[in-house]
């Protein structure tokens, strides 16, 4: 009978930890879908659709960076409440950090560098074209600057200078040293290899340039916002007019996908094969406004009102 007993809890143990690493084994991972916008003209963030308020009237948030646990939001904030005495900002875990007079856009970080885009206001009250590292203040002479990203340990922006008339230069930065393109403007970056990719405007004409050749975007395009290239394709994101209606849009490779249901779209972002976009609505007629969030075309109404801004601009997508 001992022998039968003993045998019983040496098969009772090992099924139960069998069992139990099987269990273990069948976690099934997670995704976080983080959003940075401006609702009724304050900014926040969203987690999964719960919205966190991060500062008070008149402030922004931009774009978003994550860096293993931590979450960086770029933006704007305002202590009077007065959007023309705004001061670029960021947050890392909602916990803001103030910099300079002026204004944020994009976000990057690499390693323990912290990096936030934008333009600052001299004396003249001139926009000056503007990234700060950990605190620290570079300029790029009268201008903006609007995307950044990081490939390996080289830093690439985009944005805009101005020329000798008074023009605007469609511009990026390589570690900070320019490269022109013409008129124009350039809203955004990224870097696949060896491949530059830069959004934008060049003369009138809506596109972007991979490693300086302009590529034409077809279509009657209200403007553009960002681009991403996965694998082979390249997407862009915007709005374009259809029989004088503005649309939220996106691109694959030329090839646009019209959202009737918005206005305008200012980021995409992928997970697996869920393309996720951010942008916002316009009712005019009744000045109705609304932070939007598609995926895979489908939408979600982030939060809405009239009367105030409300804009999503940067989304991340955190797989567990």
């Amino acid at each position: 009978m001992k022998l039968y007993s003993k045998l019983f809890c040496m098969i009772f143990i090992v099924t139960s930890i069998i069992y139990g690493c099987k269990k273990d084994g069948a976690k099934t991972a997670t995704t976080d879908i983080y959003v940075a916008g401006t609702a009724n003209n304050k900014a926040t963030l969203w987690k999964n659709g719960v919205a966190t308020q991060l500062a008070g009237l008149n402030s922004t948030a931009i774009k978003i960076a994550v860096n293993g646990n931590d979450l960086y939001v770029s933006g704007s904030v305002s202590d009077t409440g007065y959007t023309y005495n705004s001061y670029c900002a960021y947050w890392k875990n909602g916990v803001i950090t103030k910099l300079n007079e002026g204004s944020g856009y994009g976000v990057a970080v690499n390693g323990h560098d912290v990096y936030v885009t934008g333009y600052i206001i001299n004396n003249s009250g001139q926009s000056i074209a503007a990234c700060w590292k950990n605190g620290a203040l570079s300029t790029f002479g009268q201008g903006y600057v609007y995307g950044i990203t990081i490939s390996g340990n080289d830093v690439y922006m985009a944005g805009v200078t101005t020329g000798p008339n008074g023009a605007a230069i469609a511009t990026y930065w390589k570690n900070n040293i320019p490269v022109t393109f013409g008129y124009g403007i350039a809203v955004d970056i990224a870097v696949q290899g060896s491949d530059i990719y830069v959004a934008g405007s060049y003369n009138d004409t809506s596109g972007y340039w991979k490693n300086n050749v302009f590529v034409p975007v077809s279509g009657f395009l209200a403007g553009l916002n960002s681009i991403s290239v996965s694998g082979n394709n390249v997407y862009l994101t915007g709005s374009e007019l259809v029989s004088g209606i503005q649309y939220a849009t996106y691109w694959k490779n030329g090839i646009a996908t019209v959202l009737t249901n918005g206005f305008a779209i200012y980021q995409i972002a992928f997970s697996g094969n869920d393309i996720y976009l951010v942008g916002y609505s316009w009712t005019g007629a009744e000045s109705l406004h609304g932070d939007l969030l598609w995926k895979n075309n489908t939408l979600t109404t982030l939060a809405s009102g009239s009367g105030g801004a409300y804009y999503a601009q940067g989304i991340a997508i955190v797989n567990h």
